[in-house]
């Protein structure tokens, strides 16, 4: 799920500290902006007040149409998502190529509780070809994950990031077949896979 596309977002940014030697490119830190560089405010203009205008008559065709209920089943992926999302964030990033094997066991170890209740709650949906379909790519998303640790667990760091950026048409699949469900909080923009 989300999570996938954060583990593999965060070990592509190494893999281009690697390559390009990290402490020269300050890839530990976020580069912030120079003040010069930021555009000036623009002065804020005084509203003119203006006169209420008197509210017409409604009809039956000037009221919204009813939106249509979200299943429940759908509520709790998407709350599901939102708290997977928080619970990765509070997981710390690494900061150094020594903070990257415990980084993937704990996002492992979430990434799996989280895939295993959010694929019992689209089974309950009803969708059992969904439900397999979605089987099959945590199945494989789980797999590159314990794939990346054991790179990490052997110092393999450039052949991780390599294998990293190649897990991202996987990511794209997950977040595809989410959004088919209708499960919004557990997908991302595509700018989250320029890597």
């Amino acid at each position: 799920m989300l999570r996938f596309v954060a583990i593999v977002a965060v070990l592509s940014a190494f893999g281009a500290a690697l390559y390009f030697s990290g402490d020269a490119l300050e890839a530990w830190e976020s580069p912030e902006p120079s003040k010069a560089s930021l555009p000036a405010p623009e002065p804020k203009r005084k509203a003119k007040p203006k006169r209420p205008a008197r509210p017409a008559a409604k009809t039956k065709a000037d009221r919204p149409a009813a939106t249509p209920r979200k299943p429940a089943w759908l509520i709790e992926l998407n709350s599901l998502c939102r708290h997977g999302r928080i619970e990765l964030e509070a997981i710390q990033r690494p900061s150094q190529l020594s903070g990257i094997v415990p980084y993937l066991r704990q996002a492992g170890r979430l990434n799996r509780r989280l895939n295993d209740r959010a694929l019992g709650i689209v089974r309950r949906s009803g969708n059992a070809a969904r439900a397999n379909q979605l089987h099959e790519l945590f199945d494989r998303d789980e797999a590159a994950v314990q794939r990346m640790l054991t790179l990490a667990e052997k110092g393999q760091y450039q052949q991780l990031a390599r294998f990293a950026q190649s897990l991202v048409p996987l990511a794209r699949a997950e977040n595809r077949m989410l959004m088919r469900l209708g499960a919004v909080d557990c997908t991302v923009s595509p700018d989250e896979y320029r890597l």
